[in-house]
């Protein structure tokens, strides 16, 4: 028991209480387009440090599916799900721009996010033909705060935050009226 006087939560009960609410988790009766960016936001974690690419029949559904959250045209089975699908997109989106050696199949679905927002092709860090502006539009598309959305841009682009920066983050990331997309990218 923890009877004992203050404090007695740890660090990681407080943070499960107050971080943001991320839909990550699998559970039974999860959809398919659900199920499949839980599919590759393992498939990328596992590979953070570039030791598996995004198996190659993943890469069409996942580009499917962002690409429908990114230009509004979603399948009818998804529009009941369509913020926890934003949430899982953005998280792993975000996972894979950060990845450390991208590979093949990672390439071929940066290359189809980048299609989206050719405009943005020079802007900030590119990544398997794909900028971090062109990441970040296709994630959350105009969702989120100014404030988040410059910090969220100056981390894909590989940047270290001030002091001053970090508290900002803090404070975005555990807003309750910030864009939860733009959390779970960042977070």
């Amino acid at each position: 028991g923890g009877g004992g006087g203050g404090g007695g939560r740890s660090a990681r009960a407080v943070q499960q209480a107050t971080a943001p609410r991320m839909a990550l988790a699998g559970g039974g009766g999860e959809s398919e387009a659900m199920s499949l960016l839980r599919d590759g936001i393992k498939a990328v974690g596992v590979g953070v440090k570039g030791s598996k690419p995004i198996p190659a029949d993943l890469v069409e559904p996942l580009t499917a599916i962002i690409t429908g959250l990114s230009t509004g045209e979603l399948k009818p089975e998804w529009a009941a799900e369509e913020d926890l699908l934003r949430q899982r997109a953005a998280s792993f989106l975000g996972t894979l721009f950060v990845k450390v050696s991208l590979l093949e199949t990672d390439d071929k679905l940066l290359a189809a996010i980048a299609a989206l927002h050719p405009d943005l092709a020079s802007q900030g860090l590119v990544r398997g033909g794909c900028s971090s502006q062109q990441l970040l539009a296709a994630a959350v598309g105009e969702r989120g705060s100014e404030v988040l959305r410059l910090l969220a841009y100056k981390m894909l682009d590989g940047n270290r935050l001030s002091t001053q920066e970090a508290y900002a983050l803090g404070r975005c990331i555990f807003d309750k009226t910030e864009s939860p997309e733009l959390q779970v990218l960042v977070f």
